[in-house]
């Protein structure tokens, strides 16, 4: 209701350092009062609802999920695309318009509302509980994670290593000498009829911890890059 992370003509857009460090004051607060993180407002009305820390957010009603359209204020984030995709992939009405947030503050009274999340790189999927706003918590359902909230988490998780059957190929385990292996998620996982983007990068997760001295981490490093851009090469050359 006071700060500002973003307005039009600026780089709210872009992943970049500028973008969080902005955040990092007024999340200090919203933590100092006992909180997890604090939503954006947009800078010009201070009416609507654009995202949440450095995640998009997302509100789940009975015939829809809520988000705000992406444009120069609002990161038009791979994980919020996921999301996008997976619940159109599961048979939900996904839409992109400003929430507006007396009418979610409203809604989550009345019970129309029923649950929200948050949803990044990091996070991946969150849930929100409770939102302060005007000087009032409001509390969303009974406070606790929904069923699509863990479904849309779980099943994103299960992509990401290898265990969902929505994930398809997408998952590559790549050798990378004494003994350790990485797993390098592809870029794009095929659903239904969907194209999920899971990161802009290729994710490398360590399945054994690397305790090599510097030069060989950044030996590491080299050929988890070539294998990566070999990936992403096949991948592309696959979809042409």
């Amino acid at each position: 209701e006071k700060y500002v992370r973003s307005a039009h003509g600026g780089t709210g857009y872009a992943k970049t350092g500028g973008n969080y460090s902005a955040s990092l004051l007024p999340i200090k607060l919203a933590q100092a009062a006992g909180y997890d993180n604090i939503i954006w407002l947009d800078a010009k009305e201070m009416k609507y609802v654009e995202e949440m820390g450095a995640m998009n957010i997302c509100f789940v009603y009975d015939d829809k999920v809520l988000t705000a359209p992406t444009d120069d204020t609002i990161l038009n984030g791979v994980t919020r695309d996921s999301v996008g995709a997976l619940l159109r992939d599961l048979g939900h009405n996904w839409v992109e318009e400003p929430p507006a947030i007396d009418q979610i503050i409203e809604d989550a009274h009345s019970g129309k509302l029923k649950e929200v999340f948050a949803c990044g790189t990091a996070a991946v999927v969150t849930p929100v509980g409770v939102m302060h706003y005007k000087g009032a918590d409001h509390t969303v359902g009974d406070g606790s994670e929904g069923a699509l909230t863990l479904q849309l988490r779980e099943t994103l998780t299960g992509i990401h290593a290898g265990g969902s059957e929505r994930g398809g190929s997408g998952v590559v385990v790549l050798p990378c000498g004494a003994g350790k292996t990485i797993v390098g998620m592809l870029a794009m996982t095929r659903l239904k009829t969907h194209t999920l983007i899971l990161a802009t990068n290729i994710t490398a997760v360590l399945q054994s911890r690397i305790n090599d001295d510097p030069p060989g981490v950044r030996d590491f490093n080299r050929q988890v890059s070539r294998s990566t851009e070999a990936i992403i090469a096949k991948m592309m050359a696959d979809r042409k």
